[in-house]
């Protein structure tokens, strides 16, 4: 008999939420949050959603849908949770499948439960029943989000009714006979026991029990409907209870659920250990930096005396706390949040100190952020990126393009597309950009979006394939030369008519645009183009946040920095003296333009690129960090150093610097960052030339990645946006990294486009200048395509010989494959 909801703060109960709609609302709310942790990593909300979705998608396209069973046969990883998500968004129910039980059981429970798929590893793969189909989890989870076709069908509608999980009683003998749980009574047990457990974002839970067990649903789901954190962890260090002591400490559990026999008691148990009691703010000034904290770290609420450090802030959340606090009327140094951890202690700091005190360090003050002139009203900073582009020394600024052309399955209406176009720019400001100088800064000014993305129309109906195509390459060469950084436009679109097949093709300008920014504009304008002709309303939703509303965010946060922060020092004292020049044999600039540039590519195999994904998933290293490590390395050989410096290019929009979700954005995000590493193998002298054929310390050189992740969204604020000209003139003087990594995956080359568009490749015409001349010696961009990695390295034959630049692919390639063998004994 199920109890009554309980009275007052607790009876607010729905049950008829369905359980992952329970989820997705908590990380609406924080997105940013850790959700779940295991022994080789972490998925904050929004990226366990995305993992769910990615399987929902490959789940939904073997036939699972609402009704259905998935047999759900995984180790205590985060893939766990993210399958047990993805079934029950597709209204169909998991049937927890423990790799520790014997076969036998397993196949028993298969046969009975019939499930549609059977999700599973590589190294929990059994066979407990012959025809059913198999997904592989970690496979299904490398492919890029948006790289797989959409799932077919509308989302399932899923009613309280809907079976959501099927249990099969531990104590089953013979013929096992399973019980189907619906989601109405898991979301009511989950929604009353976060009001009787008083669980809040923050709470941290260490799972116990075996996935198969009757209250690890609870165990599992409830931080999740909570906002706090999900350990998983294998079974050895639960046998024990001074290991289990010792990891529930270390990973500061506050909840740990159980049977009796776990906790030698006669009830299930939930036991915190809370600390003193919350005390509220009282004043005004311990009111608003209770709501700057939680505004900054996505909490319900702060007590005064809660440690900043100890309930989710750091570094980087500091500096943003600063320049909300700096918005909000409160001069506060970063620095402080340290000396004064608490609410209480730094409202009693911001009343007795002035509020721009002197630093510690005897250098003079940095200078005050001036006021805006009002001729700066209605524009926006520069993005890093930004800042970067247009200190480059080279010609046509206004000649560095990004095309994307779609064959076309119908003559489009004219009227139609040129409206869709519009409103993506009303959705975009930043396809409206102008660059003009204003009060000595460059400035992003927005233009008017009816007019930002003119629409050209060229009739080659008529003309043989051949005289179409050559009349389309003059047209888009044309093209390249019209976009106006100044005046505007920075995009443009031009629409072909053709007997063989109409054409559009779209021109941005590298400025307003990245990866991302071409996913987000293709599936837009393919859904607005559908329902515009239709004569439909868009269902695109609200416009997601700006990237000038970003560039905003960004400088005031600059602006709140003082001349002195643990970043800068971080970043200065990396080895950046040990790093050689790339060996090259001619200086002049002129020896790096395009005429002089080749490419080589070489690739691994699909079960080599297989084996080094595998690995990285089973290990504390991502594939990324095995790819830095061994360019890292390959290149300080091949300069004869012990440590290498590499601009790495990062694609990603979960800037630790902002709580917006910056998915969907269009503009120039992406980042790019100087990763400076020693490199040295294990018994190396300390800056001696790293030893050719030798191994270099993977524990080590991932550490070093591991920190510079951790600072590298502060490099761009710190050397283009800081106001201290010194600050930015210390980064500028450091040595220019010669190298460039650019890791792509299958997600930024396959793009959502749907009916009536389809992305073809053709003949543009010259996206840059010819004469312009690329920033570096060597370029090395990794795609992944078809299951392989493959690796481009663009380089200069005035520069170096072709041979040289194969035999460092080689070396690298080398070191990749056989540091990806050695993390497996990490």
């Amino acid at each position: 008999m199920s109890a009554p909801a309980p009275a007052g703060p607790w009876g607010d109960l729905d049950p008829t939420v369905p359980v992952h709609a329970l989820v997705a609302r908590q990380a609406a709310t924080t997105p940013r949050a850790v959700a779940v942790a295991d022994a080789t990593g972490r998925w904050t909300y929004a990226e366990l959603l995305a993992a769910a979705d990615a399987l929902a998608t490959r789940l939904a396209r073997a036939g699972v849908g609402p009704g259905h069973h998935v047999g759900v046969h995984l180790p205590r990883r985060r893939a766990l949770v993210a399958a047990l998500l993805a079934t029950l968004q597709l209204g169909a129910a998991y049937v927890p499948l423990d790799p520790t039980h014997p076969a036998e059981r397993l196949a028993l429970l298969t046969r009975d439960a019939a499930p549609t798929v059977l999700v599973h590893v590589a190294e929990t793969r059994v066979d407990p029943a012959p025809n059913t189909p198999v997904l592989d989890v970690d496979e299904a989870l490398t492919t890029a989000p948006g790289s797989d076709p959409p799932a077919p069908g509308a989302p399932a509608a899923v009613t309280p009714d809907t079976p959501a999980y099927v249990l099969y009683p531990s104590g089953s003998t013979g013929r096992p006979k399973g019980v189907l749980l619906p989601h109405r009574g898991i979301s009511g047990i989950l929604q009353y026991a976060r009001a009787a457990f008083g669980f809040r974002p923050g709470d941290a839970v260490l799972a116990l029990a075996s996935p198969s067990f009757g209250f690890a649903a609870l165990e599992v789901l409830l931080p999740l409907v909570s906002g706090g954190t999900l350990h998983l962890l294998d079974r050895r260090p639960l046998q024990d209870p001074a290991e289990l002591g010792a990891e529930a400490a270390d990973r500061g559990i506050t909840f740990l659920m159980g049977t009796p026999s776990m906790f030698d008691t006669l009830t299930a148990t939930a036991e915190r250990d809370r600390g003193p009691a919350r005390t509220a703010p009282r004043t005004g000034t311990e009111q608003a930096l209770a709501a700057l904290w939680c505004e900054t770290l996505g909490l319900d609420g702060v007590g005064v005396h809660e440690d900043f450090l100890t309930i989710g802030g750091d570094s980087l959340s500091a500096l943003r706390t600063a320049a909300r606090c700096r918005r909000a009327g409160l001069h506060l140094d970063p620095r402080t949040l340290y000396e004064a951890p608490t609410v209480a202690r730094l409202a009693a700091r911001l009343r007795t100190e002035p509020a721009d005190p002197p630093p510690t360090t005897g250098a003079p003050p940095a200078p005050a952020r001036p006021e805006e002139p009002a001729a700066l009203a209605g524009t926006a900073p520069l993005l890093p990126t930004q800042h970067r582009f247009f200190g480059r020394a080279f010609g046509e600024i206004g000649h560095d393009n990004e095309p994307l052309l779609f064959a076309v399955d119908h003559c489009l209406d004219r009227t139609a597309l040129a409206r869709c176009l519009t409103r993506l720019a009303d959705r975009h400001p930043a396809l409206t950009s102008r660059f003009v100088e204003l009060a000595g800064e460059r400035r992003v000014r927005p233009g008017d979006s009816a007019v930002a993305v003119p629409l050209e129309w060229h009739d080659h109906t008529g003309l043989d394939e051949a005289a179409a195509d050559r009349a389309f390459t003059d047209a888009a060469r044309r093209l390249h030369h019209r976009l106006d950084l100044r005046e505007g436009p920075v995009c443009r679109a031009a629409y072909f008519r053709r007997d063989g097949g109409d054409r559009l093709l779209l021109l941005l300008h590298h400025l307003v645009c990245d990866g991302v920014t071409l996913h987000t504009l293709a599936e837009e304008l393919s859904t607005l183009y559908r329902q515009t002709a239709a004569g439909l309303d868009d269902t695109l939703g609200p416009p997601p946040p700006s990237a000038l509303d970003y560039a905003r965010e960004l400088q005031d946060l600059a602006d709140a920095l003082p001349r002195e922060t643990p970043q800068l020092d971080a970043w200065l004292r990396l080895p950046w003296d040990r790093v050689r020049p790339f060996p090259t044999t001619a200086e002049d600039p002129g020896s790096l333009a395009r005429p002089h540039l080749r490419t080589l590519r070489t690739s691994l195999d699909p079960r080599t690129a297989r084996t080094v994904r595998t690995v990285a998933r089973s290990s504390p290293y991502t594939t990324e960090d095995l790819l830095i490590a061994a360019v890292a390395r390959g290149v300080a050989e091949f300069s004869g150093a012990s440590a290498a410096c590499l601009d790495v290019v990062r694609h990603g929009r979960l800037s630790p610097l902002t709580a917006s979700d910056l998915s969907r954005t269009v503009g120039r995000l992406s980042t790019i960052t100087p990763f400076v590493l020693d490199t040295a193998a294990d018994g190396t002298p300390p800056g001696a030339p790293s030893a050719a054929g030798a191994l270099p310390d993977l524990r080590a050189l991932s550490a070093q990645i591991g920190r510079l992740h951790a600072i590298e969204h502060v490099w761009g604020v710190l050397r283009h946006l800081h106001r201290d000209p010194a600050v930015a003139g210390r980064l500028a003087g450091l040595p220019k990294p010669e190298v460039y990594l650019d890791f792509r995956g299958a997600g930024l080359h396959d793009l959502p486009v749907g009916p009536p568009f389809s992305l073809v490749t053709g003949d543009t015409g010259v996206t840059r200048t010819p004469t312009h001349p690329r920033p570096y010696p060597l370029e090395i961009r990794i795609d992944v395509a078809d299951q392989r990695l493959d690796l481009h390295w663009k380089f200069s034959l005035r520069r170096n010989a072709e041979d040289d630049i194969r035999r460092l692919a080689r070396r690298c390639t080398d070191l990749l494959v056989r540091l990806a063998e050695s993390a497996t004994g990490a």
